[in-house]
């Protein structure tokens, strides 16, 4: 099945369990993709979206995840709410 360029993570994501974390070790980071970054080489999953950089260096450490914030806020408005007895 060939997947179009824009849609290679979406297609991905999708295949990874329920629960999936991307939780490398510190070497882990450095080794497999931080220093593929640095020199243009292919990373060893496509899974992992490249980070808009305009966008990631104009906000401040405390803003980058509020659309992942806001959407979850926006979900957890629409959960029913238990009352313990």
């Amino acid at each position: 099945m060939e997947v179009a360029e824009g849609d290679k993570a979406t297609f991905s994501l999708k295949q990874l369990p329920m629960g999936y974390r991307f939780l490398p070790t510190d070497e882990e980071l450095v080794v497999y993709y931080l220093i593929n970054k640095a020199f243009y080489r292919p990373l060893p999953a496509e899974v992992i979206p490249d980070i808009r950089e305009r966008e990631f260096y104009s906000s401040p450490p405390s803003d980058l995840g509020f659309r992942e914030r806001l959407m979850m806020e926006n979900y957890e408005s629409i959960l029913p709410t238990f009352k313990m007895a």
